[in-house]
């Protein structure tokens, strides 16, 4: 599966930033029931018109915000395992059936890897 990144313009990008920023430092403040766009597009120092051109409303808004963090999050996850190796070639100690290559999981994996590692002197 190829998975295409969209680029988006620098000015874009920006907005995007300004715009939620602003929205977790009202929601600092007050509840989100109770801002309004006229309150994040002051806060971000923006007008309406531009929350508009990115934003159907602020619930869209609060939509892409958590997008944005989870995607960072899993990216953060998946750069530190990355470089994470076994004390066994192609031994996988995982949550169950994450891994697709058959590797041990929970507690009777960590035990089978103890018992191979203790069987290999390690």
């Amino acid at each position: 599966m190829v998975t295409h990144v969209k680029r988006l313009d620098p000015r874009v990008k920006r907005t995007h930033q300004l715009l939620q920023q602003a929205l977790l430092e009202l929601m600092q403040a007050k509840r989100f029931a109770s801002i309004t766009v006229h309150d994040i597009a002051e806060r971000a120092r923006l007008n309406r018109a531009t929350f508009y051109a990115h934003f159907e409303d602020k619930y869209h808004l609060l939509d892409a915000l958590i997008r944005e963090q989870f995607q960072q999050e899993v990216a953060s996850t998946l750069s530190c395992l990355a470089n994470h190796r076994t004390p066994i070639e192609g031994l996988y100690i995982s949550g169950a059936g994450t891994n697709p290559t058959g590797g041990i999981a929970g507690t009777p994996g960590r035990l089978a890897a103890q018992a191979l590692l203790t069987d290999q002197g390690r």
